[in-house]
């Protein structure tokens, strides 16, 4: 994640906005941009993370990350194993939720 936003924010055409395939990811970004790069965020740049590992909480990191309902996905692939009659092929989806904290420039009444 470190490497990767180093190599982002230091092009020609920065973006305005990093979303991580992982809070991990993200957390190396985060520290990118601003230990890396001496930006601001999310004045010069919001960071965004996924799965909300206890970490992105931090205060020193405060990340703006999407939850994965772990419990639920685990319940549901369990019923799929273990009575798969009673589930024909169909998409399943299980709604997370967007935490905002103070890693991007969004808040609660722009969502």
């Amino acid at each position: 994640g470190y490497r990767a936003a180093i190599n982002l924010l230091s092009g020609p055409t920065p973006p305005d906005a990093i979303f991580c395939i992982a809070d991990v990811m993200a957390l190396g970004a985060l520290d990118a941009a601003r230990f890396g790069l001496g930006l601001k965020v999310p004045r010069d740049v919001s960071i965004v993370g996924f799965d909300d590992i206890p970490s992105a909480a931090w205060p020193a990191y405060d990340l703006t990350t999407f939850r994965q309902p772990i419990e639920a996905m685990v319940g549901r692939s369990l019923s799929l194993l273990f009575d798969p009659a009673d589930f024909p092929p169909a998409a399943i989806r299980i709604p997370g939720e967007l935490i905002i904290r103070g890693s991007t420039n969004i808040g609660p009444a722009t969502v």
